[in-house]
């Protein structure tokens, strides 16, 4: 999908897979790399409310802390000191200011990145983090698609229910509520 103007990089998914790459240079939370990996989703419906349309279409697909970011991601853009008083002190505003950083830093037209597969396979699958995940949760591949009952996106947008795994938001949920970062 090009975004002529808004990308330098010219291509929504590769400054994507660049922002989800510097998350995961940067943090072991996987709530924030899912932020970093769909903050742009939205572009594919509507740019200028692509924050809006894209936490509109992830609701159901990724806990709510990663929705809450896909949604703000914005707003130390356009507005930076209502969002900076609103928030001061709390760990939004390091995840948005996080988020923010990341989102600037990829923008690179001659970067190497990862596939989608391989950044779905860090997010969602990684040996170390499987270990950690309860087994009723964790498949140990992606499903075919069409092979689960992944909500489908509202709006069109029918090949997120293919990038994001039957099941994978539970995984999330289920680790962010056991280590305390997140409730949904």
């Amino acid at each position: 999908m090009k975004q002529l103007g808004s990308h330098p990089e010219g291509d929504a998914l590769f400054h994507s897979l660049q922002v989800f790459d510097l998350a995961h240079r940067s943090t072991d939370d996987r709530v924030l790399w899912a932020a970093a990996l769909f903050h742009d989703v939205g572009k594919a419906v509507d740019g200028p409310l692509h924050d809006e349309v894209g936490a509109d279409l992830l609701e159901e697909l990724l806990p709510a802390r990663a929705v809450w970011l896909v949604r703000h991601h914005l707003d130390l853009l356009k507005v930076r000191r209502l969002t900076r008083r609103r928030y001061h002190g709390t760990p939004a505003l390091a995840d948005l200011e996080l988020l923010r950083r990341w989102d600037l830093g990829g923008r690179s037209p001659s970067a190497r990145v990862m596939s989608i597969d391989d950044a779905l396979g860090l997010l969602y699958y990684d040996r170390a983090w499987s270990e950690r995940a309860s087994p009723s949760c964790f498949a140990p591949r992606p499903p075919a698609p069409g092979s689960c009952n992944v909500p489908a996106p509202s709006k069109g947008l029918l090949f997120l229910s293919c990038l994001v795994p039957c099941g994978a938001a539970h995984v999330l949920d289920g680790e962010a509520a056991r280590s305390g970062t997140f409730t949904r």
